[in-house]
């Protein structure tokens, strides 16, 4: 059977552009007492006529002062998929059909059938986008101070105006670049801030193995820059903290379950880097590849033994988003072990879940895990994303007729939620 797509959705959205009916409001809220003060004065030495004009004064100021907020207010860009706008932030294309977004800008991103992917964030200038798996068709409409990045993996590619296509396969931790029309920087797990690629270059670029290879053209000399200095190895590592079998506390970006443990510090990365400690500060500004490194710098036992419920889950989503499906795994494993019953406890299992159907390839896996999300928090933020990625896994896994039940289920229940059309799909092959 042809392989299911997956839909997926997260609980957590990134934040947004602020509307610009709140920056009015907030211009106007900020400029009212400055001007009721100065009609105040006015009115102590004016009539009542003069008293009105003061106060009619006062409302054209604040009407013109959110005039400009609207106008001049750099706005974010915007996204739609195909003619609608999108909701939330995922999006992902069916094994037949490619799925267009389309920004505000003129630029434009086509997701090939069976890709997958997560606008992270949308500025004035540019787009953060997240390919989880997949191919995507890329064309950025050049423009001056054009900050546009693509993310996949530990890998990040910058744009400021180009054409390429965009591979990236979580399973074989592998990026693959080609098509390019113009130039792009793109950073990842080896050592130095990154390489420049200009048109007719391709490149693989693979953390499992540490091999990079470019095509077309010679990179241009000197567009390499130095790598920076080594991350701080930190204090000794904890062994106090009740860990899964076989936990790795200095893995590679990308590994195996068979990997051997390796104690020795992490090798430079080609983002910046930071002193220890501050590696939840990474996660949550989407610096992922550096949050992990930082992690194993200051000692992973060790902050699997004193960090709260959320951010064990933080640490292993960027563990997940920085390539290191191993790790993510297992600092799931400890924020279910440390903290059972929670949210963040059924957060982890869907990210489990995740991680066994998108990394592991095994829809059995990822359908207990999904199902010990729903049945943890059967009304939490993510039981809706829940049921519909166990019906991805058992159309996966060929249970076509249990397939068919939680379809029902899903319709029933979300008949207006993004696997409805996928539900009515199941149905209809009765």
């Amino acid at each position: 059977m042809d392989p299911v797509t997956p839909l997926e959705r997260l609980g957590r959205e990134v934040a947004r552009a602020q509307d610009a009916q709140l920056q009015v409001s907030r211009a106007v809220a900020q400029a009212r007492p400055e001007f009721l003060e100065h009609a105040r004065a006015g009115a102590r030495e004016r009539s009542g006529a003069m008293r009105i004009l003061a106060f009619a004064g006062t409302g054209v100021a604040a009407a013109a002062m959110a005039f400009l907020v609207v106008v001049l207010w750099p706005r974010a860009i915007e996204v739609r998929v195909g003619a609608a706008p999108l909701e939330g932030e995922f999006v992902s294309a069916g094994p037949e059909g490619r799925v267009p977004l389309r920004f505000t800008d003129g630029s434009a991103v086509d997701l090939e059938p069976g890709a997958s992917a997560r606008v992270l964030e949308r500025r004035s200038r540019g787009v953060t986008l997240l390919l989880e798996r997949g191919r995507l068709g890329v064309s950025v409409v050049h423009r001056d101070g054009a900050d546009w990045r693509m993310r996949a993996g530990p890998f990040e590619v910058r744009v400021t105006g180009t054409r390429f296509d965009l591979q990236w396969s979580p399973a074989q931790g592998s990026l693959t670049l080609t098509g390019l029309e113009g130039s792009v920087i793109v950073v990842g797990c080896g050592p130095g801030a990154g390489i420049v690629l200009v048109t007719g270059q391709s490149l693989t670029a693979s953390c499992l193995d540490g091999k990079l290879h470019l095509g077309g053209r010679d990179p241009l000399p000197g567009l390499v820059p130095a790598p920076p200095p080594p991350i701080p190895t930190g204090p000794p590592m904890s062994s106090t903290v009740a860990l899964p079998d076989g936990f790795i506390d200095g893995a590679p970006l990308i590994s195996s379950d068979d990997a051997p443990i390796r104690r020795s510090a992490p090798a430079p990365l080609a983002y910046q880097t930071a002193p220890p400690g501050s590696w939840l500060a990474h996660a949550r500004q989407g610096r992922y590849v550096d949050a992990w490194a930082v992690a194993m710098a200051v000692g992973l036992p060790e902050i699997c033994e004193t960090a709260g419920a959320e951010e064990l889950v933080e640490l292993a989503d960027a563990a997940r988003y920085a390539g290191n499906y191993t790790g993510a795994r297992r600092v799931f494993l400890v924020a279910r072990q440390r903290f059972p019953g929670t949210p963040q406890a059924a957060l982890a299992a869907f990210g489990l879940g995740r991680l066994a159907f998108d990394a592991r390839e095994d829809a059995a896996e990822s359908e207990g895990w999904f199902k010990t999300a729903l049945a943890e928090q059967p009304n939490g933020p993510l039981a809706r994303e829940s049921l519909g990625r166990v019906l991805e896994a058992r159309l996966d896994r060929g249970d076509r007729a249990g397939a068919r039940q939680v379809a029902r289920r899903y319709l029933d229940e979300y008949p207006m939620g993004p696997h409805a059309a996928f539900a009515r799909n199941v149905l209809s092959e009765e």
